[in-house]
């Protein structure tokens, strides 16, 4: 196995069922838009609001709009539970354990040919106070009004958001 440091940008790449293949730098992966495993990490507050994260200038692509709080590649020899952790710990600082895996999602030209993971984090109870730790702007919304923000203001937030919505994987 590969050591965090060597492997913080190596992913795995894997073909169109999912299956192993090798692995790769993540720049040749999206450059040669192979596939590879992603998680996204959905957030509920205690009322059931989903929460949102603006990314940062900081984070292309699509700095700047909302998204998930915790997503990202599964690292070559991580397991995506471990990916899941470790995305939400390192995006929120949160250290929770018991994700509900929603689904899995294929990889195609939407997820920039990954295979996305989709956990459920469940319901947290300080949500509100997450953002002003990590000096990040955030959201809670109740469905319609997160459909509402992506029918009508779809360039404010992730094309991946915007997928897994339309996938109905939210508010389950």
């Amino acid at each position: 196995m590969l050591s965090t440091t060597t492997s913080r940008n190596i992913l795995e790449v894997v073909d169109g069922k999912n299956r192993p293949l090798g692995v790769f730098p993540e720049s040749q992966v999206h450059f040669h838009g192979l596939h590879h495993r992603s998680v996204a990490v959905a957030l509920y507050d205690r009322q059931g609001l989903i929460y949102l994260q603006k990314r940062t200038e900081s984070e292309p692509p699509y700095c700047g709009r909302w998204d998930l709080p915790a997503s990202g590649h599964v690292l070559a020899g991580e397991a995506v539970q471990e990916a899941a952790s470790r995305e939400l710990r390192e995006r929120t600082g949160l250290r929770l354990a018991g994700f509900r895996l929603v689904s899995l999602v294929d990889g195609r030209r939407e997820t920039n040919y990954e295979f996305v993971y989709v956990f459920n984090a469940g319901r947290i109870r300080k949500l509100r106070v997450l953002s002003l730790k990590k000096n990040r702007d955030g959201l809670l919304l109740d469905s319609r009004e997160l459909s509402m923000l992506i029918q009508e203001n779809p360039e404010t937030v992730t094309p991946w958001l915007v997928y897994l919505w339309r996938l109905g994987l939210f508010f389950r």
